[in-house]
């Protein structure tokens, strides 16, 4: 049966998006958040810029961490 702009959407499967990564989750767990973006090929700065809110994640490099941190 053909579907069309009428019919309902059917539900996918919810599943809960994890956490955002915070300050503390790197202190809690002893990684330094620079060697966090140098392990997944990020640049330091950016990372910490993204963490204090001072970026606004929209494309790019930033808009990669955002998503990596759980932000996006």
């Amino acid at each position: 049966m053909p579907t069309n702009h009428l019919t309902p959407p059917k539900p996918e499967a919810q599943h809960e998006a994890p956490a955002p990564l915070t300050w503390n989750d790197f202190h809690a767990s002893g990684i330094s958040v620079s060697a966090w973006a140098r392990v997944r090929g990020f640049n330091p700065r950016l990372v910490y810029e993204i963490l204090r809110g001072e970026r606004k994640c929209l494309r790019g490099a930033s808009a990669l961490i955002a998503k990596e941190l759980g932000m996006k």
